[in-house]
């Protein structure tokens, strides 16, 4: 899968550097993928949250760093929607994402 604003990621990643490790193992396994559908998305990562819009949101860091992206599966593409803190979760809710 191609992460079309990854760069937003590794910004953040330097903002939390305890949060790194795990958002550069996210990235590495993201790439890796050929996802076709929620289903294949789900096998790779079993307690991701699928939402409306072919939306999932990922609890990189549970209780600690979450993730909400858009999958267009044809074009093999992922578009982050959000990431934040568990501190900055209770924002993303009123903008459609469940992650936790």
């Amino acid at each position: 899968m191609k992460i079309i604003n990854k760069l937003i990621l590794l910004d953040f990643s330097k903002k939390h550097p305890k949060l790194e490790s795990s958002l550069e193992a996210w990235i590495r396994k993201v790439r890796n993928e050929n996802w076709l559908n929620q289903e294949d998305v789900l096998k790779t990562f079993p307690h991701a949250k699928p939402q409306l819009f072919h939306r999932i949101c990922f609890a990189i860091v549970p209780g600690s760093c979450y993730l909400a992206i858009a999958i267009n599966y044809s074009a093999q593409a992922i578009a982050l929607k959000w990431i934040g803190t568990f501190y900055q979760y209770p924002d993303a809710q009123s903008s459609l994402f469940m992650c936790a």
